[in-house]
């Protein structure tokens, strides 16, 4: 009589985890992610990809160009370095953003191989590479845009801000929202998000005024092989496109791209951009579903002279209160439960500052008017111990030399 096989053994975990139960990988992942998203915010969550440390300037991100949301205390909370009053990022949210990056990246390296962009992708591993960024001294202001292009026949330009979306909001944004009202049915086409126009718009009027100075292109193609923009980001007019070798090879007697003998010198200086679109790709689909076709859609606007002079308004007054180390008065627009002040980050200190308790609707405590005062400085410590509000603070004023200005 033949012995039956021997049983392995298995323990309960490895029965769950075959029934699909349990997961080592889950857990961990969820706990390495919360972690991260933990240091961040102690350590530092506002560390900048940019030239600039984050907070020693305002951002074309966040430019208070529109009335209703112009917020002059909430700029400056934000130039201290001030962590989230509703703690970590979610990890969600930064794992979101990354995939993002990764589409927009990968569309900023095949405008820039193919010749038609005005600017040098950013590379991980060349920290000294940096997006084309542009300064206002005079407000403090900074911006960087990701994809400047120059289509063929243009002779100025062209701003592009890339941005990734859920499948289902491209899918809104192509074909509609559909609601049904009086017993008709009606098709609302969603529109980009608030805070990318302001983005583009605040890119675009920095932008203009911005020197581009000339470049020179293919007659045939347009695609460019020279560009003072080139110089001034990497100490070398040729755009970097061209393979070097191809470059010391013919000197550019051909076009690297299309071929074309170069008989006609094609050479412009660049005339400042006015324009300017977003361009919405899916993160499931960033060029197109194979069987449902497009799944990109772009938003175009125009140089908004008036949207770029109060916002400047805006940004001088918080200058200036920083500069003073006083906190502006919050704005008597402004309701807690609506537009910016909603969903604000600093909302929890900026209420204490206005000498209110949590959860209360009148005031009970003393306003603060000195910035050295508020509530956000004990914010910052007790996340941060190190925090310093002087050196903080120092440090925005050494970068715009006001240092030496009588300050509070």
């Amino acid at each position: 009589m033949s012995s039956s096989p021997a049983v392995p053994y298995l323990s309960l975990r490895d029965l769950y985890m075959k029934l699909g139960i349990l997961s080592a990988v889950v857990p961990a992942t969820d706990e390495a992610m919360m972690n991260r998203a933990r240091r961040s915010y102690v350590d530092d969550e506002f560390d900048s990809p940019h030239k600039l440390a984050w907070n020693l300037s305002y951002h074309a991100s966040s430019f208070p160009g529109d009335p209703a949301d112009a917020c002059s205390r909430a700029l400056i909370y934000r130039m201290m370095n001030i962590p989230s009053g509703d703690g970590p990022m979610p990890p969600w949210v930064t794992a979101t953003g990354e995939v993002g990056k990764a589409i927009e990246m990968d569309l900023v390296d095949a405008w820039f191989k193919d010749g038609r962009m005005l600017a040098i992708p950013e590379d991980p591993a060349d920290p000294s590479i940096h997006q084309l960024g542009f300064v206002d001294s005079e407000h403090w202001l900074t911006g960087s845009t990701d994809l400047p292009i120059l289509p063929k026949g243009w002779r100025s330009p062209h701003i592009v801000e890339c941005k990734a979306k859920d499948d289902e909001v491209l899918v809104e944004m192509l074909q509609g929202i559909v609601s049904v009202k009086d017993g008709q049915s009606v098709v609302t086409m969603r529109q980009p998000d608030k805070s990318h126009v302001i983005q583009l718009k605040t890119t675009i009027g920095l932008a203009h005024e911005y020197d581009w100075g000339k470049v020179d292109v293919c007659a045939s193609c347009w695609r460019i092989l020279h560009a003072d923009v080139f110089y001034k980001l990497r100490g070398d007019r040729i755009n970097p496109a061209i393979s070097p070798q191809r470059a010391a090879e013919d000197n550019l007697q051909f076009c690297p791209w299309c071929d074309a003998e170069q008989t006609v010198d094609v050479s412009f200086e660049l005339r400042p951009p006015t324009t300017g679109e977003i361009y919405y790709a899916s993160r499931s689909w960033p060029m197109g579903h194979p069987r449902h076709g497009k799944r990109t859609k772009t938003f175009f606007y125009e140089h908004d002279h008036d949207f770029m002079a109060r916002g400047r308004e805006v940004l001088a007054e918080a200058r200036d209160n920083f500069i003073a180390g006083t906190l502006p008065r919050r704005a008597s627009h402004m309701q807690w439960g609506q537009g910016a002040c909603q969903f604000c980050r600093y909302k929890p200190q900026c209420r204490l500052d206005e000498g209110l308790e949590p959860r209360k609707r009148k005031a009970t405590l003393k306003k603060i008017d000195l910035l050295r005062d508020s509530s956000v400085v004990g914010h910052a410590k007790s996340v941060r111990p190190a925090y310093s509000y002087e050196e903080t603070r120092k440090a925005v004023l050494d970068q715009w030399k006001n240092d030496g200005e009588e300050t509070a």
